[in-house]
């Protein structure tokens, strides 16, 4: 929590600019005290909050509008995509050079990414070549694309 009002205080930002929204802590002490002393929990309480100070000191050191950062089309949230995406890109190309070589992850670390629980020889979900599959590799993802494609070619 501290670290992420730090964040945000370097950036000239405060704990409101978080969109995070707010939730008990997870650590029971922590809620315990919190409700012991009166206090209610805000967006820094939120055990997302380190990560969206991430995205708005990303913003604002890029001069970018920080409101709506949390918004599919937001650039930060692009940014965010696009290197999930890449690593997700990354790990399947490992995967399948280790399955080829009949190697184990643990045994190639030319990509830096480390094992996964996954293992080797298990693919991942949804995941194929193109750049389009990455991001539809959950139902929820595809979903979104669908009805976007849809409302993007009928307007």
């Amino acid at each position: 929590m501290r670290l992420a009002a730090g964040m945000l205080t370097k950036a000239g930002l405060g704990p409101e600019r978080l969109e995070c929204g707010c939730h008990w802590p997870f650590d029971l002490p922590v809620a315990l005290d919190l409700a012991r002393s009166g206090e209610t929990p805000g967006p820094l309480h939120n055990n997302c909050s380190g990560k969206h100070a991430g995205f708005l000191c990303t913003a604002v050191h890029l001069g970018e509008e920080t409101a709506g950062y949390v918004g599919a089309a937001h650039p930060v949230q692009t940014r965010a995509r696009e290197a999930i995406e890449d690593l997700a890109r990354r790990q399947r190309k490992k995967e399948k050079r280790s399955h080829r070589k009949g190697m184990t992850d643990s045994d190639d670390s030319a990509t830096g990414l480390g094992e996964t629980s996954a293992g080797a020889d298990t693919p991942i979900a949804g995941f194929e070549e193109s750049d389009e599959s990455v991001t539809t590799a959950t139902p929820v993802a595809r979903r979104r694309l669908s009805s976007r494609s849809a409302s993007h070619s009928s307007g």
